[in-house]
This record gives C-alpha cells, structure tokens and sequence, in this order.
C-alpha cells in the first residue's frame, strides 16, 4: 500500500506514488539463504592397509572423511511480497535542483526455516528444524531525477532513482515450531535463527543502500 496525496504532500500524485511503490517492490530481495556450516567433514583414521614387497611387508595408515560436528542452515524469505509489503511515504518535495526527494518506510514479513544436525563419525545424533515469523522495517531516503533527452522526438524521459541512506531493524520475532525434539537443542536453534537474522541485518545496513543502486542501474 501506499500513503495517499494528502499524506505525503503536493507532489504525490497516484501515477508517481504508484512507480515508487513499483519501484521499492521490485528491488527487494525476496530469498536469503545461509549455508556455510553445512555438509562439515573431517578426517579420521580407517585401519591400517597391509601389503607384500617381495619379502617385505608394508603398511599404511588409511583416513577418511566423515561427517562430523554441528551442522546449520537457515533461509530467510518474504512472505508473499505483492501482498503483505506495507510501504509507506512520509516525505515527497522539490528540492532547488529539481530533484524530487523522498522518505518511506517499508514493512515487510518474513518466514524464517532453520535445520541443526549433530553429527560423530557419520552417526547423525540430532536432526531438528524449525520455522519463526519475523517481522522488520526498511527506512529508505533518496531522490528521483528526471532527465529529458532531446536528442529522440518526441524526447524521452529518463528517470534516475537514488538511494541516499537506507536501514533496516528487526520489529517482531517468534518461533511458531520445532520438530521432534524440545529442551535445549530447540532452544538454542530458535536463538541462532534469531542470531542469524540480526547478523544479515546488521551486514546489510552497511550495504544495502550501494546494493539497491546497483539494482535500480541494472
């Protein structure tokens, strides 16, 4: 959804309100997924090879690799962007250069899967998943330019949409399942979960505003 005219100011007219919110829908990412601790091996001593030389016998010692250690992954998505992404204007003016500046928040809701296997020695001892709903909020300030190139008849219009800062916080979080196993193992997945999603949000407040221009060139 959108603020209406009155909300954000003279400027908003439906058709702009409509592109910006096209715009910021376009260029969310929908999919994040973490996968770095998972399929960890190590190696371990087989046995012992044995063989003949001529007289000689010889030996050797055989490893393998094994699963082995605590395995994680989680996926973070967005929950059906084209309905539940609320975007709100709260800023929209003419600045003296002719740039048009706005301000808007967007709320978005996210589903959040994690799985935990603890393996020895190829044994898996633990395998537990679980699901949590989410909830965040991404500030986004910047200006739209519009550019005429007279060059083409009748001239086109080129709009070049910046992002000049842009944060994203944590507003709501709950773990709504886990599978097969509670106490501690469960508790401590819904933490890492929670964990996981601060740390790709804290990473992205340093990128995100570089990563959505780079999308709105594209």
């Amino acid at each position: 959804t959108t603020a209406s005219a009155s909300e954000a100011g003279p400027l908003a007219t439906p058709e702009l309100l409509a592109w910006l919110n096209r715009m910021i829908h376009d260029n969310l990412p929908e999919t994040y997924e973490d996968d770095r601790k998972w399929n960890q091996q190590k190696e371990v001593w087989d046995g012992i090879k044995i063989w003949r030389e001529g007289l000689r016998i010889e030996t050797k010692r055989k490893k393998k690799m094994v699963n082995a250690g605590t395995w994680t992954r989680y996926t973070i998505e967005l929950v059906d962007p084209d309905q539940t992404v609320q975007v709100q204007f709260h800023r929209l003016e003419t600045l003296p250069d002719g740039k048009i500046a706005f301000g808007v928040t967007v709320d978005c809701q996210l589903d959040i899967f994690g799985r935990l296997s603890q393996w020895v020695r190829d044994v898996q001892l633990v395998s537990i998943s679980a699901n949590a709903d989410a909830n965040c909020r991404l500030t986004l300030d910047g200006t739209v330019e519009f550019q005429m190139n007279i060059l083409r008849l009748p001239p086109d219009i080129v709009i070049k949409p910046h992002i000049d800062r842009a944060h994203v916080e944590l507003t709501h979080y709950r773990v709504r399942r886990v599978s097969q196993i509670g106490g501690d193992t469960a508790k401590f997945l819904g933490n890492s979960m929670r964990g996981v999603v601060d740390e790709k949000l804290a990473d992205l407040n340093g990128k995100l505003a570089g990563k959505i221009n780079t999308q709105l060139e594209k």
